[in-house]
């Protein structure tokens, strides 16, 4: 921990934005920056944004970043990581303890908080920030489809599934013991539409079954 911050941090100020479970928010900075928060974000920014520096503190984002080559853009990624950018697209998922960097365009520099080391990542490359694994390319639909609607998966656990449709749609889903969450799922879930119709599809190409409990409970079989 940091010991003896100096008067300048002491005197920052951060503004806090989140999307809740069940929702979604588009934040634009002070500089143009565009930020698309989905279900159980927070995300932090520095009051006046004069040093354009940013905290996502917990979720997803996908950010679309103003070109300004004399401020550099910093994003801190929970505890495991950092980036600077100029002008790019990436997104970043950190739900768990393992947050995932996805660049679209442009260029960043990954750096981890446990070795100081730094990556960089050209378009369409990713990198988990914890794990230390290496580059490697990835799925643009699977990755950012959400923010338009369509969460597209590829060999994804089933727990994983369930998991994105608790926080898109602010549901509970109790498992039966026979719930197998390591079987894996491909295919794509339009979250435009209503919970129900979510689940016929889900349960029509996996087999399961939804056991309604309450409004948005259901036990998995």
């Amino acid at each position: 921990m940091e010991q003896n911050p100096t008067r300048r941090e002491i005197a920052e100020v951060w503004v806090s934005v989140s999307a809740p479970r069940g929702t979604t928010k588009t934040v634009q900075l002070p500089d143009g920056t565009r930020i698309r928060l989905n279900a159980d974000t927070k995300l932090e920014y520095l009051q006046g944004f004069s040093q354009r520096r940013v905290r996502l503190v917990n979720g997803e984002a996908y950010f679309d970043v103003a070109k300004d080559s004399l401020r550099p853009f910093s994003l801190k990624i929970t505890e495991s990581g950092r980036l600077r950018v100029l002008g790019t697209a990436f997104n970043v998922r950190a739900y768990s303890d393992d947050p995932v960097v996805s660049l679209v365009h442009g260029r960043v520099a990954v750096g981890s908080f446990s070795d100081g080391r730094e990556t960089i990542l050209d378009p369409m490359r990713q990198i988990s920030l914890a794990s230390g694994a290496e580059v490697r390319r990835f799925n643009l639909r699977s990755v950012t489809g959400w923010k338009d609607g369509d969460l597209y998966y590829e060999d994804k656990p089933l727990e994983k599934v369930l998991e994105d449709l608790e926080r898109t749609y602010d549901a509970e889903f109790l498992k039966n013991p026979e719930f197998d969450g390591k079987k894996l799922y491909t295919g794509s879930l339009l979250i435009k539409k209503h919970l129900d119709n979510v689940l016929v599809g889900l349960s029509y190409t996996t087999g399961l079954t939804f056991e309604r409990l309450g409004d948005k409970r259901f036990r998995v079989k």
